[in-house]
């Protein structure tokens, strides 16, 4: 199994914060407690991509953001018809 991903640290508040910025959402986040067996910190490591695949990111968080929820968008009809 290999990681593909940017292979640098984002937090869930900013991945919230460019989805926003791209939405218009203006939905608040809730905070809780942390529950039994949430991840607190995450960090893909994507050497053996790089030295299996070849593999270098070319997208950053925002861009592929902005190309997901686009995709999204798009094909909404095919995931929620109705």
């Amino acid at each position: 199994m290999l990681n593909v991903a940017v292979g640098e640290r984002v937090t869930l508040n900013q991945v919230y914060a460019v989805l926003r910025k791209i939405t218009g959402a203006t939905v608040e986040p809730a905070y809780g407690p942390p529950r039994p067996g949430d991840i607190l910190h995450s960090l893909a490591d994507i050497r053996q991509a790089r030295a299996v695949l070849g593999y270098e990111p070319k997208v950053l968080l925002e861009e592929g953001l902005q190309r997901t929820v686009a995709w999204y968008k798009e094909n909404r009809k095919r995931f929620y018809p109705g």
